[in-house]
């Protein structure tokens, strides 16, 4: 708005033209507003296959129901064609609001996807073919290929194929998409602007050697590009950078070149089409580095090719760093020098290579041909995976302030602007500037010690973060079934994103409590994720494996039958179920008195009513108890609703169906006076601790957020 205001009185806009365009910013605010809560649980009576999404050599369906779509999974391995309608009672599910505190938001990704729910079918289908409209034929069409592809060749390549010709990443491994990440290079195996513009490139190119008049030409690859945007469904990357080529070379038939008209033009479109694309980082970052990009070609336009294409990497490495901190908490330190080494390798190879092949797919496949592109992908991919392994591209940044996104944009345009006008001393000192700026952004300038309730549903995650000493404990990781195994691991969901935003990357302690799927279901995936220092756990649990343990390699392993307490700055924990002779993992489990400040803390694990009576002649103190059992009447004795402490912290799922926590455990705890804070209705949950006091924060029931003697 600033930026607007300015340019409106350097330009002279009259005040008229400036409340219009206020009373336009001011009316699609409030759009977003007021449309926030649109998705609701209800039933729809059929749906039609409309799609297909490919995932680890799985289908997922999108269905509609009149104009709305859903996503349609099956819980066995029927087909079903496109054109296929069901009918009956189909229950949509839809998703939750965010319970953790991060910035992961499935109801506003569902918007920007146009999605209004899933739909889970469980039993047998009454479905009926129905004739095929022209999208459903070219979706059709676009799944007939990816079989030819599939069945063309025994090697791995074939993943690069459907994934750089129609944006299926179905046979492609993590993580190699990780490696294209880690290197900045991801963009370059998304259909997007770089794919358009080098197709056009080819077309213009082959028609102009046919002799075929510019005219006709500009035609003909105008009509490929339509035909191409239709392969890929209007997706949004692709249905920017095609509409953006045709009215390029349309406005080439007036010569002329409205740069900046054309790309407004394609953004309005866009949120026309789908108003919520703007929240989309993709959106925000194409047309970011698009329009810088316009902005700048006077400076380099008269360059060499190589030091434009050098001068186009940096400043869009530059331009979108406020934009992938905001989005991704992290900033790369050899992005430039990965784009400008791998952007001449895949326009002179790579995309060569998939053209020929879809050429020859349809006219002439030897078997030469076959063992070239095989050795050329294979190559690719082992210097990705290389370059990715060696060294730490990319290093978090916790989530910034608002100041320091107006410090970074500021730095950003001085930056480029002086790398445009070629002042080489200025370059170097802007560049210590963003650095100092980026190294204070990071800094963890608190010295709170949190305990944190993740809301991991039904199981129990719990961090402990002294963020004076950088010291973090992780007791518990949550864990559930995966209807489909190409969904995201629930710690991708709650306990990876929040140690990220905090600029955490290291688990000092990962405490696994008992080998309940519920409590260390995650256990693995989050080992694959960070560096866990040390794990401690019971050897005599009865479900605890040889092949599990194995799988920590670079981790201290601490077996609490040798160790009773653990030590750090400011944090002590003391095991207090040191109790022999069971023979069940729940009373297995270990069971925490945790001294943080002047507070205590007991974690009581999934220990019955039996032995959690043993366990309170064990400690003095307490002010915060973690329930037993996530509130069952197994667990949370009288005794326990007697003892003298404060708080008492409840992690169970909504609607669970074990009716955790049960109603007399509840009742017991209300009629002693302790303050319940339960994950069902708090969501997350952050204490931070004081030498006198603590505050409690919680994300979905604000009134509960306070602070306590």
């Amino acid at each position: 708005m600033v930026i607007i205001t300015y340019i409106s009185i350097v330009k002279k806009i009259s005040l008229y033209k400036i409340s219009i365009l206020f009373i336009a910013l001011l009316i699609s605010s409030s759009y977003f507003y007021n449309d926030r809560n649109q998705f609701n649980e209800r039933t729809v009576d059929h749906f039609l296959i409309y799609d297909y999404k490919y995932y680890n050599d799985s289908i997922q369906y999108v269905g509609k129901n009149n104009k709305e779509k859903f996503n349609v999974y099956l819980n066995d391995d029927t087909h079903l064609p496109i054109g296929t309608l069901c009918k009956g009672n189909f229950k949509v599910t839809v998703p939750d609001k965010e319970r953790n505190f991060i910035k992961r938001n499935q109801q506003l990704s569902m918007k920007i996807s146009k999605t209004s729910g899933n739909i889970y079918i469980d039993s047998s289908l009454i479905c009926e073919k129905q004739p095929l409209s022209i999208l459903m034929k070219i979706n059709e069409l676009k799944y007939t290929y990816t079989k030819k592809v599939l069945n063309s060749s025994s090697y791995n390549y074939i993943g690069d194929i459907l994934m750089l010709s129609i944006g299926n990443k179905m046979t492609l491994s993590n993580e190699f998409f990780s490696a294209l990440q880690k290197l900045g290079i991801y963009h370059l195996y998304v259909i997007s602007g770089t794919h358009v513009a080098y197709i056009t490139m080819i077309l213009m190119f082959v028609f102009s050697k046919l002799r075929i008049p510019i005219e006709y030409v500009k035609m003909i690859t105008i009509i490929i590009l339509i035909l191409f945007l239709l392969m890929n469904v209007f997706s949004p990357s692709v249905l920017r950078a095609v509409l953006m080529a045709i009215l390029l070379i349309t406005a080439s038939f007036f010569n002329k070149r409205p740069y900046l008209a054309v790309i407004s033009a394609t953004a309005i479109v866009q949120f026309i089409i789908n108003p919520y694309i703007i929240f989309h980082a993709g959106f925000q970052l194409s047309y970011v580095t698009t329009f810088i990009i316009i902005l700048s070609r006077d400076f380099f336009k008269e360059k060499s090719s190589l030091l434009q294409i050098l001068i186009v990497t940096v400043i869009c490495e530059i331009c979108t760093i406020v934009l992938i901190i905001f989005h991704f908490n992290e900033i790369s330190i050899s992005g430039i020098v990965m784009n400008i080494l791998f952007s001449p390798v895949f326009s002179c190879v790579i995309f060569p290579a998939v053209l020929i092949y879809n050429v020859s797919l349809f006219t002439y496949f030897p078997k030469f041909l076959d063992e070239s592109l095989n050795i050329i992908f294979v190559l690719n991919h082992k210097i990705i995976l290389f370059l990715g392994q060696i060294i730490e591209h990319r290093f978090t940044i916790q989530n910034i302030s608002a100041y320091y996104i107006v410090i970074f944009i500021i730095l950003s345009y001085i930056l480029i602007r002086v790398i445009l006008t070629k002042r080489f001393s200025h370059i170097i000192l802007v560049t210590f500037i963003f650095i100092i700026a980026i190294f204070l952004s990071s800094l963890k300038l608190s010295n709170d010690i949190k305990l944190v309730m993740v809301d991991v549903g039904q199981g129990d995650a719990f961090l402990i973060i002294d963020e004076k000493y950088d010291q973090t404990v992780l007791v518990d990781t949550g864990g559930k079934f995966y209807r489909n195994d190409y969904e995201l691991p629930l710690s991708e969901k709650t306990v990876l994103p929040y140690l990220k935003e905090s600029g955490i990357k290291t688990i000092d302690l990962l405490v696994i409590s008992h080998m309940d799927n519920d409590h260390m279901g995650e256990a693995l995936h989050i080992n694959d994720k960070l560096n866990i220092k040390n794990l401690y756990i019971n050897p005599l649990d009865e479900k605890i494996s040889d092949e599990f343990l194995n799988q920590f390699n670079n981790t201290n392993i601490i077996f609490s039958t040798e160790v009773d307490e653990l030590n750090f700055k400011r944090m002590q924990l003391k095991n207090v179920n040191n109790i022999d002779n069971v023979n069940n993992s729940n009373d297995q489990s270990i069971v925490l008195d945790i001294s943080l400040l002047n507070n205590n803390i007991l974690m009581l694990g999934d220990i019955s009513l039996e032995y959690e009576k043993e366990i309170l002649k064990k400690v003095e103190n307490i002010d915060v108890v973690k329930i037993g059992h996530h509130g069952s009447n197994t667990s949370t004795s009288v005794e326990l609703a007697e003892y003298p402490f404060h708080l008492a912290l409840v992690s169970s799922g909504v609607n669970n169906r074990y009716g955790h926590p049960h109603k007399e455990v509840i009742e017991r705890l209300i009629e002693n006076d302790k303050k319940i804070l339960n994950t069902q209705y708090t969501g997350m949950v952050e204490i931070t601790f004081k030498k006198e006091y603590y505050c409690v924060r919680t994300k979905l029931q604000k009134q509960e957020s306070k602070c306590y003697k």
